[in-house]
């Protein structure tokens, strides 16, 4: 179920939806280090708010703002799979227990300039900053948390004839985190876990024909 409103002005528009979901079989799974323990939670649902707006208060200057609110909980998991103290995955009850992984606000920001100098050269710069709410990495596991960020940025030249030169930048602020966990394979008692990627650089070209 969604109900919203939408609005579209002169230099802005905003999109609102609230929503309530509900999915009967929801699949989870848990990575050990060697596979995946795979269960079905009866129901599972999810409350959210999503707000996106753009504001654009000259022609060539554009800002958006992204934000969604998610409250999820397995509503009904009478066999369900969880890690306990010694990273061992036991079978549990899990209902109303929130997913892990899903954050509750995630916020993104960004802005984009494009200009046309002359008839051989345009310009476009875009930057954008994202932002998760600390979220529970593994069920069963609260005292490992994680938060995903990442600033990210490109510089576009037309220099005509359909070429195109780009430099852009990927997690510039090189923001750590962890997006999995998991039980090491090799040493019973410890963990082992996926980081983020780290900052990268990089340049490209195109030709539109």
């Amino acid at each position: 179920f969604e109900g919203g409103v939408k609005g579209n002005f002169e230099g802005f528009s905003f999109n609102l939806a609230i929503f309530q979901q509900s999915i009967s079989g929801f699949q989870s799974n848990i990575f050990t280090g060697t596979g995946f323990v795979l269960d079905n939670a009866e129901k599972q649902s999810t409350f959210g708010v999503e707000f996106d707006t753009s504001i654009t208060p000259v022609k060539d200057i554009n800002f958006t703002f992204n934000m969604t609110y998610l409250k999820p909980k397995f509503d009904r998991f009478t066999r369900g799979s969880t890690f306990v103290s010694d990273f061992s995955v036991v079978q549990l009850d899990l209902s109303g227990v929130r997913p892990s992984g899903i954050p509750e606000f995630s916020i993104a920001v960004g802005a984009n300039f494009k200009h046309q100098f002359n008839d051989n050269l345009k310009g476009y710069f875009h930057i954008d900053y994202n932002l998760d709410s600390p979220v529970q990495i593994a069920l069963g596991l609260p005292q490992y948390r994680s938060q995903n960020q990442s600033l990210n940025s490109t510089v576009t030249l037309g220099v005509g004839h359909g070429v195109e030169l780009s430099v852009w930048g990927r997690n510039i602020a090189n923001s750590q985190f962890l997006t999995a966990i998991f039980p090491s394979v090799a040493q019973t008692g410890s963990l082992l876990g996926y980081p983020s990627q780290p900052r990268t650089f990089g340049v490209a070209a195109r030709f539109r024909y």
